[in-house]
């Protein structure tokens, strides 16, 4: 019987995403890299392990449906077998694995995962969740079975209520030397206390973009309609990667030159600033200095 082959990995990043053993990766940062097909592939690498629990995760439930449709399409050729139960939004199969589906639309509802285990967990955009969220779930990522590694795996573009906190934890500070090498695995060790050992915890960022995904149809007519409506910062951000560039999210001078200090006497000034914030102007500093 000859086997069809469903699905494989892009050449380039999503490979490198898939073939990763770092405990977190964040895959992406522009927009049409294949970041949900990485995923999904992802959850289903130990769909013939019993003991598999993964879950993949959305902020609101009709996001969720995205993954559900394409996982519908892709889960029951690839394991014969594969039954989705609609009523506890999972997958089943065959060995006994599960991969459920799941959101989380306000920060307490991450909270009803509290008594699950997941060997692998995965955020869809991870920018839309806050960081606690994100935390959280560190309690849930774990397993009885030794043969099954630990891993958060996530899929995001820049921009959202998460972006300063996802690009401090993957990137780094852009010019500085807290900018993180793409692909670059960093360790961090993690004291134990009571004599033990330490531990360590492992994290990658690989990037990827639209020109990694061959598969997407009708790709340069997308490109264009992105680069025709939006400003040169969000075309940065969201066609490159430029997470330091998304248009709203960050002064376009440096701080002292957004309004010239005001002299109050000859040992007081003042440097008044906004934060444009994502959406809307959203705070007004007013520093004084002597």
């Amino acid at each position: 019987m000859t086997k069809v082959l469903t699905w494989q990995p892009n050449d380039g990043p999503q490979t490198a995403f898939l073939s990763s053993t770092a405990r977190e990766v964040m895959y992406g940062g522009a927009v049409g890299g294949g970041k949900t097909d990485a995923l999904l592939a992802c959850a289903l690498r130990w769909a013939n392990h019993p003991k598999h629990r993964a879950i993949i995760l959305r902020r609101t439930r009709p996001q969720l449906q995205e993954v559900i449709d394409r996982s519908l399409q892709l889960y029951p050729v690839t394991i014969p077998g594969a039954v989705w139960k609609e009523a506890e939004a999972r997958w089943r199969f065959p060995s006994g694995a599960i991969i459920q589906m799941g959101y989380a639309e306000h920060e307490k509802d991450i909270l009803q995962f509290k008594s699950f285990e997941y060997n692998l967990i995965c955020f869809d955009e991870l920018t839309s969740f806050t960081e606690p969220m994100y935390n959280f779930m560190f309690l849930r990522n774990r397993t009885k079975a030794e043969d099954l590694p630990l891993m958060i795996r996530s899929g995001t573009n820049p921009g959202d209520v998460g972006h300063e906190w996802v690009m401090r934890r993957f990137i780094g500070s852009v010019g500085t030397r807290d900018l993180r090498v793409p692909h670059k695995v960093y360790t961090e060790e993690i004291e134990l206390g009571e004599g033990r050992k330490a531990a360590k915890i492992t994290r990658q960022f690989i990037p990827s973009r639209i020109w990694d995904n061959p598969a997407l149809p009708n790709r340069e007519e997308y490109v264009a309609g992105i680069m025709a409506s939006m400003s040169p910062e969000d075309v940065a951000a969201y066609l490159n990667g430029r997470w330091d560039m998304l248009a709203g999210a960050m002064f376009k001078k440096p701080l002292t030159q957004l309004d010239n200090p005001t002299m109050l006497d000859s040992n007081y000034y003042v440097v008044r600033t906004i934060d444009f914030g994502i959406d809307d102007p959203t705070c007004v500093l007013w520093l004084m200095y002597y």
